[in-house]
């Protein structure tokens, strides 16, 4: 571990009953209300009994603690280090980039006595350290390009931050609440501010969700709405007046921003998440008195007492980096806006067959209830597959036009940046054109080397009909093998087999289908219509699953 410098040092002798509870001794979990005035049993999922309870290092602390009333604990239970990133310049400015990321490091014998706990606790450890330094890395790039323009910014914009504060809200014998404030300055109008509660069960290690700290769903986000507009009556349109489909689709998702503590419920909303960035962000609370018929009481019981007696926090000694570390950088560039190949490329030998067998149609096909109820995963970037992150890392007019890519492999965590700004919108390498709207990534996969990445834009193909193709990378020299023909990539996401690219088109007025294109070349090998335009492909058990506007699709794949 990197040398600490102390920041501030707690002192902390707690009580015999708290140590006891934080070390393994859990009272019975009192039953939760029922919505009927009765009562029901807590929730399994929120806090199931804990198998280490009874580890030697429980045993250790509690007879040490039995010795004497007077007992205390002579370290903290949890010690958040900072650590400190910085790229510097040459001369004036002192330092061009500047970032931060937390360290959670839990005491030795309540690590020992709660196992998984601790290996959720390393994943976050590791997750923080690879975000805060791909995004320093990114800062520094940036701070480079400016300070070597002809008419650069000057040294007062500098430096740029990526910094990401952790503070322990709630840590008791059935969860660990920790909320991190992230704060980005890339050398705009003005900074931005994301928060983020992370909630694990402590005998578990399960991260926990809105869904694990209520009793049903029915209502919550109207209760949630009201809060908002109580506390916060200056704000008069909020999701333009309506926020509540959009809190309904977080909580059937369980991504809510949530967290219990304090006896309470804390809700957060991020600037622009449901309102203009003038107005902030959004914090409320939802408390069992007035709302104890969605929540469940049980969890809400916060045990912590004073924070300060079970937390430490300390700095890092500050670690120096220069722009682009730890990862190669690619610009692919545009070869053509029609289909094109590199030369030497050979076909594959067969693709997969596609047999319809199940076909339904509706007015609308509500994606989100097709996916609960098949038990998928909605495709979107950011994402993670067994070998590779993806995270999408520029926009330009609005936030899901991502122009750029980070794929970073899991297993060496060593990353690769795309800027994808020449492949999306040229020009291209004949005649120098651009793309007359701005294109952006939708989807991507990487498989043997090759990252498939899906360009697009959101209007009629007349505008533009030079998009909504696959185009496939070289990760290794960032070369273009091959684009696909246009108009064949507008979905969601794209299904990668062995051999064949399944993927589809379809707007209003124009014609739907779903595509085969040739994985080794982006030939397209086969053309199935349907009857809406394609939104979303999942395959399972040698089935395909296509939802478009209107119907759902299955199709038997054989040949993959």
């Amino acid at each position: 571990m990197k040398k600490m410098t102390p920041a501030r040092k707690l002192s902390f002798v707690f009580p015999l009953v708290l140590s006891l509870a934080l070390c393994g001794c859990q009272p019975k979990t009192p039953a939760a209300p029922s919505t009927d005035g009765g009562s029901a049993e807590a929730s399994s999922s929120a806090v199931p009994a804990s198998s280490e309870s009874s580890s030697p290092a429980n045993e250790t602390v509690q007879t040490a603690a039995a010795e004497s009333s007077e007992a205390a604990v002579s370290a903290p239970l949890i010690t958040i280090v900072s650590h400190k990133l910085e790229i510097p310049g040459k001369g004036d400015p002192l330092l061009l980039v500047t970032g931060t990321y937390p360290e959670l490091i839990l005491e030795d014998s309540y690590a020992g006595a709660h196992n998984s706990l601790n290996e959720s606790v390393k994943k976050y450890n590791s997750d923080s350290e690879r975000a805060c330094k791909s995004g320093v890395s990114d800062l520094g790039i940036q701070a480079d390009e400016w300070i070597n323009m002809e008419d650069g910014p000057g040294s007062a914009i500098f430096p740029l931050f990526s910094e990401c504060k952790s503070e322990l809200r709630r840590m008791d014998d059935q969860v660990l609440v920790i909320q991190d404030t992230d704060d980005l300055w890339g050398g705009g109008a003005h900074p931005t501010t994301e928060s983020t509660y992370h909630v694990w069960n402590v005998n578990t290690g399960e991260k926990l969700g809105i869904r694990s700290f209520m009793n049903h769903e029915s209502g919550l986000a109207d209760a949630i709405c009201d809060e908002l507009r109580k506390d916060y009556p200056d704000v008069s349109e909020i999701k333009e007046g309506d926020p509540t489909s959009y809190i309904e689709g977080l909580i059937k998702k369980d991504e809510l921003d949530c967290a219990p503590y304090g006896g309470v419920l804390h809700v957060h909303f991020d600037q622009y998440e449901i309102a203009s960035y003038a107005s902030g962000d959004f914090d409320v609370e939802l408390g069992p008195d007035d709302y104890g018929v969605f929540l469940n009481k049980s969890i809400l019981a916060d045990k912590t007492g004073d924070p300060d007696l079970i937390v430490s926090y300390t700095d890092a000694e500050p670690e120096e980096m220069s722009a682009g570390e730890g990862r190669s950088m690619f610009k692919p560039a545009c070869p053509s806006w029609d289909y094109y190949a590199k030369s030497g490329l050979k076909p594959s030998d067969s693709h997969v067959t596609l047999k319809e067998t199940f076909k339904e149609s509706t007015d609308w096909l509500n994606t989100d209830s097709w996916e609960s109820r098949h038990g998928f995963k909605k495709p979107v970037l950011p994402y993670s597959d067994k070998t590779w992150i993806y995270e999408p890392t520029h926009y330009r007019e609005y936030q899901y036009m991502h122009d750029a890519l980070d794929i970073t492999n899991i297993r060496t965590e060593k990353t690769i940046s795309f800027d994808l700004d020449t492949l999306m919108d040229g020009p291209d390498e004949i005649n120098s054109e651009i793309s007359k709207l701005t294109q952006f990534l939708r989807y991507a996969v990487c498989r043997d080397d090759i990252l498939y990445v899906s360009v697009g834009h959101n209007t009629y193909a007349e505008s533009e009909p030079r998009s909504s193709y696959i185009a496939a990378i070289d990760i290794n020299t960032g070369e273009v093998l091959w684009k696909s023909d246009p108009l064949v990539s507008n979905a969601l996401n794209f299904i990668v087999t062995d051999n064949t690219i399944i993927c589809g088109y379809g707007f209003t007025a124009e014609d739907d289908f779903i595509y085969e294109l040739d994985r080794a070349t982006g030939k397209k090998v086969n053309s199935i219509p349907v009857k809406s335009g394609p939104d979303e492909f999942q395959a399972k058990n040698g089935i395909l699953y296509v939802a478009t506007y209107n119907t759902e699709y299955e199709f038997e794949m054989t040949g993959e």
